[in-house]
This record gives C-alpha cells, sequence and structure tokens, in this order.
C-alpha cells in the first residue's frame, strides 16, 4: 500500500473562479449515521489539478493527521492505564427538570 504524503500547496490566483463542489464538501442531512466519501474526478481548474484520489479518502476517511506522522507523538491509554475511575454509568446530577429536557428525544436519553 502506498503511504499518503501531503498534498502539495497549491497557489490558485485570484482571478480563478474553481467550481465550489470542487472546494468544500456538501451535507444534505448532518443526521445520519453515516458519512460516505468518495473520490472525485481530476480536474483542471485555473492551470492546477483539484480532485481526490483513493489515498485520499482512505486518509481522509480513517485518520486525516496520518500524512504529518502523529502517530509517533499521540499514544491512546485507557482510563484504568491513567489510574482513573471507570466513568459511571448514572449521571451524577439530575437534568429531567431542565426545559431542554422536555422533548421525546431528550426525555429518552436522559432515561
Amino acid at each position: 500500500a502506498r503511504k499518503p504524503t501531503l498534498p502539495l500547496t497549491a497557489v490558485v490566483p485570484e482571478s480563478t473562479t474553481l467550481p465550489r463542489a470542487l472546494i468544500t464538501t456538501k451535507v444534505d442531512s448532518l443526521s445520519c449515521s453515516a458519512r460516505y466519501i468518495k473520490p472525485t474526478p481530476l480536474t483542471a481548474v485555473g492551470g492546477m489539478t483539484v480532485g481526490t484520489c483513493e489515498a485520499d479518502v482512505a486518509v481522509f476517511s480513517a485518520c486525516p493527521m496520518s500524512p504529518l506522522g502523529i502517530e509517533e507523538f499521540i499514544q491512546t491509554q485507557t482510563r484504568a492505564e491513567q489510574g482513573l475511575d471507570p466513568v459511571p454509568s448514572e449521571m451524577a446530577f439530575d437534568l429531567s427538570e431542565h426545559d431542554a429536557a422536555r422533548s421525546h428525544i431528550a426525555s429518552s436519553m436522559l432515561r
């Protein structure tokens, strides 16, 4: 498998108009449980090539900062490994009377 590399910095002249779909993502619904990321075709725009390949998608969907070698600086530890008690399953305070807790969704979350 090819190791992902950092994207090159592109200088885009101010007079260039890039199609918005090539600059930002569009989310139709923020309530979905999953979002699917797919490659986009490489397109020449304003003297540069923009788009995403399979390797870009793999990096972005798993660990976007991995090309920086961030794994060398991060160590995951459980609460027990940090000498901390487990997180209690019950809340330490009662929110059931709060105004924001009156909706059906909020009350089901508090149960």
